[in-house]
């Protein structure tokens, strides 16, 4: 073999081994990007999910009482919205039916149920399951609670326009069929079901532990 051939399968050993090389790198900097990816995912999702849990864990106990959605509807739906992402959705109970509010809503709404949807799909396990569904039934109940408090401004729309006060007695009966017909107190039942779960199985510490196996170390 003369001196020329070494060189050239020397330099083609050589070629080789870089292009190996930059394909390993290639392949590992993608993944680190997936990964990346995944993490902003999942901690956009997790400060989403925290922040819903924080305002039903403040505000569970107006919730319990049925006479909320007669009263108060209004006042707790406000401060189940008390945070920068949501704060917006009050401008609907405040003007029922108004298009331009109303469009806000639903908008903040699909947001809410998409947001269910994801974690659904970048966490895993029961923890993932659990803390979608309650995203999704949180979104469900101030829909919910927005229809109650359209029926509660056409009720008191009626009573001014006829001049004549309903009873109290009348007025809950029909509010609570309202609240019965939309499903008010199932939701209602529904998320406190879902927030035993989430302490009993622990969602929030499998959820911070799946941001950090999902953390990128360089």
């Amino acid at each position: 073999m003369s001196y020329s051939e070494i060189i050239s399968i020397f330099i083609s050993v050589v070629s080789i081994i870089i292009a190996l090389a930059a394909l390993f790198q290639t392949n590992r900097q993608i993944a680190l990007s997936n990964k990346q990816q995944l993490f902003d995912r999942r901690l956009s999702r997790y400060l989403e999910f925290n922040m819903i849990y924080s305002l039903y864990d403040t505000n569970k106990l107006y919730l319990k009482d049925e006479t909320t959605f007669y009263h108060t509807n209004d006042l707790i739906f406000l401060w189940l919205t008390n945070c920068v992402d949501l704060e917006e959705m009050m401008l609907a109970v405040s003007n029922p039916l108004h298009q331009k509010e109303q469009k806000i809503l639903l908008t903040k709404y699909e947001r809410l149920k998409n947001a269910a949807i994801e974690i659904a799909m970048v966490y895993d396990g029961d923890a993932a399951v659990i803390a979608g569904e309650f995203v999704s039934s949180f979104a469900d109940l101030l829909k919910a609670m927005y229809q109650q408090q359209v029926y509660i401004s056409k009720l008191k729309e009626q009573e001014e326009r006829d001049g004549i006060p309903l009873y109290l007695d009348d007025y809950e009966e029909k509010c609570k069929k309202m609240a019965e017909s939309i499903g008010l107190f199932e939701l209602r039942n529904r998320l406190e079901h879902l927030y035993s779960e989430i302490a009993c199985k622990k969602v929030l510490d499998k959820m911070k532990d799946s941001l950090r196996l999902t953390k990128v170390r360089r």
